[in-house]
């Protein structure tokens, strides 16, 4: 028999074995009425190479199992929202895989900003939808029958403020949605719109450039806070990028897991150390430990077979690319150096770490015809010879 217990602040359940569970990533399960975590209801997925670089991918994990389930109940009740997290955080790619969830919707995407007018909302909303004539007035109904259109705004905080203070913009998407139309600008008639409804997404309102939006308007949305996947999220989803990644070298494959690892810590370091408030470009998210995912998969698509050691300096040369390259002084950059080569140690020790990482790490496919490690002599070499050749090739063409 269950029983509810209050730990901490969070409910939890309790079962006869004494198992823990947070009601946060709980669900009931019909018709039985018994609790189920909702890691039990995580797809697995196995991803080929060829989609890891894929950009509308999305590794099913605790995190977007309990979102989607959250907003397609929503979505299904016709509700607007708007989902706030830090860039990268997923929240548009959340809100659209909810979205694909049901045959229900059509759905009109929109990038809004800070110079955005109401004419824009108008204008797209006249691409998807149809004027009607009928005894109560005119209509505006979607283009497509018996569907709900949903208007996708993404960056929906970023329209400016008038000299009233106001975001038209968005007042006209209150106007919408309290009163189910809208005065049209050039004929002055009432306008009444059926199935429709508007989700959006945005960064925190602190965030530069970014305006709060006003609480009229967010009386008519369920707003959610996104925020960065945890630790045991990011394992599960780069761990999944990089045995596809790794499939091309069937002899890497048992490093799959440290490698992840390595990413991961190297990541949230990073992400620890440096942050907007000393430089307004370090801005770390997983996007970062994406693209360190695709740029090696980028490297090693081509080649049939690849030593330990070649992965680890690839690895962290695109490491080195990402979190050393933005940082602005030598010192933060001997720090990130150091930083990927102590986790290499800890995460590779039976390897000449020393060896793989030794400087200068240069990758170049101008040697060859594939992205490889080259030897800074060499690519010297090569570089000075191509300028003599184009410096002759001018004095002979004058």
């Amino acid at each position: 028999e269950l029983t509810s217990s209050l730990v901490g602040s969070e409910m939890c359940i309790r079962d006869r074995d004494g198992y823990l569970d947070s009601l946060l990533f709980s669900d009931v399960s019909l018709p039985d009425c018994s609790w189920v975590s909702l890691e039990s209801k995580v797809p697995e997925m196995i991803i080929e190479s060829h989609m890891v670089v894929q950009p509308e991918i999305i590794i099913p994990t605790i995190d977007t199992t309990k979102h989607e389930e959250l907003l397609s109940s929503l979505l299904n009740e016709h509700r607007n929202l708007v989902l706030c997290g830090p860039p990268g955080s997923g929240k548009s790619m959340t809100l659209m895989a909810a979205l694909r969830k049901s045959s229900e919707f059509s759905v009109a995407s929109l990038n809004l900003s800070k110079d955005s007018s109401p004419e824009l909302i108008l204008k797209t909303l006249e691409q998807h939808c149809v004027y009607k004539k009928a005894a109560s007035g005119t209509l505006m109904l979607p283009a497509i029958t018996g569907k709900w259109l949903v208007l996708f705004c993404d960056e929906i905080n970023l329209p400016s403020l008038d000299e009233y203070g106001t975001q038209t913009t968005i007042s006209f998407l209150r106007q919408i949605s309290e009163n189910h139309g809208f005065w049209h600008p050039k004929s002055g008639i009432w306008i009444t719109i059926e199935n429709f409804q508007f989700v959006g997404a945005c960064n925190p309102p602190t965030d530069p450039g970014r305006n709060a939006l006003s609480l009229r308007f967010l009386q008519q949305c369920s707003v959610f806070m996104v925020d960065y996947p945890s630790n045991k999220s990011l394992d599960h989803i780069y761990t999944t990028f990089n045995y596809g990644v790794l499939k091309n070298i069937p002899d890497l494959r048992g490093f799959v897991q440290p490698l992840t690892e390595a990413m991961i810590a190297v990541y949230n370091s990073s992400r620890t150390k440096f942050n907007t408030s000393q430089k307004a470009h370090y801005i770390y998210s997983p996007r970062e430990l994406t693209r360190w995912v695709r740029g090696i998969y980028e490297a090693i698509k081509p080649l049939n077979e690849l030593p330990l050691l070649g992965l680890i300096r690839l690895w962290g040369h695109e490491g080195l690319r990402l979190f050393s390259d933005r940082l602005s002084e030598e010192k933060d950059r001997t720090w990130t150096y150091n930083l990927i080569k102590e986790t290499a140690l800890h995460s590779f020790p039976h390897v000449d770490v020393s060896e793989a990482l030794r400087q200068p790490i240069l990758y170049s496919d101008w040697l060859s015809h594939e992205y490889l490690s080259v030897d800074d002599e060499e690519l010297n070499n090569f570089v000075n010879e191509r300028l003599r050749v184009f410096n002759e090739e001018e004095i002979n063409a004058s």
